[in-house]
């Protein structure tokens, strides 16, 4: 294996491919293979940033995968390439042509970072080598109704290393403790996905037709997916050991932090994770979230400001802004780290679960993104206008919904902040957790006027 990493290193893409792998520990690698690796060495090197449990075969796809992605050179045609004297349609093939195709266009980063999980599944349902016209239509219905099987993550599990995903799946449900699985939205996405590659073979004439049409991930129960949280459910999650049951100096973390600003502004996991100290600001006298980093946007209508709520001022966040400010740091969550793919808001979730299980909410439904729910939920008992709501929580990409809004633009900074400091959560009190008891008059009219 050291001899394979050596090679690696001399290659000219060792610098994308050092970015697709990711880092990974030394001492993993010896416990497992007892044996001692040396500091300094090329081995030493090689795996503290491979990784210590890849698999040389996993190397090989994922170097496959990550040329396609950094290919800088254009892309040939598609037809060209399958028509080349002893070349085979492969499903690994298909796959880098299909990206090199879409980066070629205008492919967001959040569509492409989400396609690599794609890629990632079907290799490993498939396999790289398998020629993509001798899949059948049973086979594609299959793939889709194993999807909400799939454990969440389980490429990152030391248990299910080197498996194809079918024992995956089948060692998961044998689990004493089951991990999490894939939701119906995530089933849905993988779909639309796999759609989307396989309409486009057709289109390119690769495949005379596409085999998985009308196919689609089988749908779970009503409302067992994602729901809002009840108030007792609040009450129990924030009075759980990560909270406490005193006011003490103000948290340094974000799990933390993430939570209660999810609750109380609406803001996806992925915008608040990826909030910059400078984008809590004031904007027309109020204090807001600034929403501006693309790449932790879903859509393009999800760049907005959102003023802070007051309960967020009691809890003590702006002390811990400025503390942050003043140290002069650019994160304001540097502890919640950005996988390899550069989104902190999965590697977040999974924590969260873990916070969740902690505080006796074991219910798979309860997820960071029912926070937004409940947010959604507290602007429907204040009977809020539409525009007010598409405003608050980024909603408005294709089509406007509204036409007032679509042609008199958002309403005024003023009217969100005071639609803001109206939403509530009757029953839940989280006075032990205030460290800024009694605003001044004075900051709560700075805030609203």
């Amino acid at each position: 294996m050291v001899e394979f990493y050596e090679e690696l290193a001399e290659g000219d893409h060792w610098g994308s491919w050092r970015v697709a792998l990711g880092r990974s520990t030394v001492a993993a690698y010896e416990e497992e293979h007892s044996v001692r690796v040396l500091p300094g060495s090329t081995a030493h090197a090689m795996l503290s940033e491979l990784g210590a449990q890849v698999q040389v075969e996993h190397v090989r796809r994922a170097i496959h995968r990550d040329e396609a992605f950094y290919a800088t050179t254009p892309a040939p045609g598609s037809t060209d390439l399958f028509n080349r004297p002893n070349t085979q349609a492969s499903l690994s093939k298909l796959l880098t042509i299909f990206r090199r195709d879409k980066e070629g266009s205008r492919w967001r980063p959040a569509s492409a970072r989400a396609f690599v999980k794609v890629e990632r599944l079907l290799l490993d349902w498939f396999g790289a080598a398998r020629p993509v016209t001798e899949v059948t239509r049973d086979e594609w219905r299959d793939l889709f109704a194993h999807l909400p099987h799939v454990p969440v993550g389980y490429t990152r599990m030391r248990a299910f290393a080197g498996l194809p995903l079918k024992q995956v799946i089948e060692l998961a449900d044998a689990m004493e403790e089951p991990p999490l699985r894939l939701s119906e939205k995530s089933c849905a996405d993988y779909a639309i996905q796999i759609q989307s590659l396989l309409n486009w073979a057709n289109k390119e004439e690769i495949l005379p037709k596409n085999p998985a049409k009308g196919l689609t991930p089988p749908r779970a129960r009503a409302g067992a997916d994602r729901r809002r949280f009840e108030t007792n459910e609040l009450q129990r999650l924030f009075s759980s050991t990560l909270y406490g049951e005193r006011p003490g100096p103000t948290p340094e973390n974000g799990v933390y932090w993430l939570p209660l600003i999810a609750l109380f502004s609406g803001m996806r996991s992925g915008e608040i994770a990826a909030l910059k100290v400078r984008d809590v600001a004031v904007v027309e006298g109020v204090r807001c979230f600034r929403l501006r980093n693309v790449d932790a946007l879903k859509t393009s209508y999800s760049a907005r400001d959102v003023p802070l709520h007051p309960e967020l001022l009691k809890l003590g966040l702006m002390a811990y802004v400025e503390k942050r400010r003043r140290s002069g740091e650019e994160e304001l969550f540097p502890d919640i780290r950005p996988n390899g793919k550069k989104d902190r808001s999965s590697e977040f979730s999974r924590t969260f679960r873990k916070v969740l299980t902690a505080a006796g909410l074991t219910d798979p439904s309860l997820t960071m993104h029912s926070f937004r729910h409940s947010f959604a939920h507290a602007l429907v008992a204040l009977q809020v206008t539409l525009p007010v709501a598409e405003a608050l929580q980024g909603w408005g990409a294709g089509k406007p919904r509204n036409m007032f809004a679509h042609y008199g633009g958002r309403p005024p900074i003023s009217q969100l902040a005071e639609t803001m400091a109206r939403v509530s959560y009757p029953g839940l009190n989280l006075s032990h957790l205030h460290t800024c008891r009694n605003p001044t008059p004075s900051s709560l009219r700075r805030q609203f006027d």
